[in-house]
């Protein structure tokens, strides 16, 4: 109900109806509204962690951990309820804590530092700048798939985000590489 309807469109009753328990039932475990929503985004924001984990684990090279972890959080954002409901609740939440995001940036920062260290970035990149743009693309590029396509058509458009981002990240004499970034999964 959260991830469809947001915090101010979703009451505890119903919340608690969705949830076949009774609003009591609710209630003793989340006294408030307030309660279930921090709930709802701690939990997204660990389910996001563990994600990101499973990507950095990998053996391979920073950019294509970047364009995976991009997809991976895609597919996360597009098959977890409880993802979706902390996603919308900390973009609608006047106490969400913007440490998830800070988070991402530095994640997103420390892989364009590894990429550069492995000589694939270009010497214009500032990777700290670049990182902080990508949360940005990444949080746009969901957003406007949630909106306009139910997020049917995320893959295709973080796709089509790395296609217009990858010439100009990657060194020119890497360019052949960016086929294989480019579909890193």
């Amino acid at each position: 109900m959260f991830a469809d309807n947001g915090i101010h469109g979703t009451a505890l009753a119903e919340a608690a109806a969705s949830a076949e328990v009774t609003k009591g039932a609710l209630t003793f475990h989340f006294p408030t509204k307030d309660a279930l929503v921090q709930a709802l985004i701690t939990e997204q924001e660990q389910r996001t962690l563990a994600t990101i984990g499973a990507v950095l684990h990998t053996d391979a090279p920073a950019l294509e951990q970047l364009v995976a972890l991009t997809h991976a959080l895609g597919r996360l954002f597009t098959e977890d309820l409880i993802v979706q409901a902390g996603l919308r609740l900390t973009g609608e939440y006047e106490r969400a804590d913007p440490e998830a995001y800070r988070g991402w940036i530095t994640v997103f920062e420390s892989l364009f530092r590894r990429a550069a260290a492995e000589g694939e970035l270009s010497t214009r990149l500032n990777p700290t700048a670049h990182a902080r743009f990508l949360v940005s693309a990444v949080a746009g590029v969901y957003l406007l798939s949630m909106v306009l396509a139910g997020r049917a058509d995320l893959e295709v458009r973080l796709d089509q985000m790395w296609e217009l981002l990858l010439p100009g990240i990657v060194r020119a004499d890497r360019h052949d590489r960016i086929p294989a970034i480019r579909t890193a999964r």
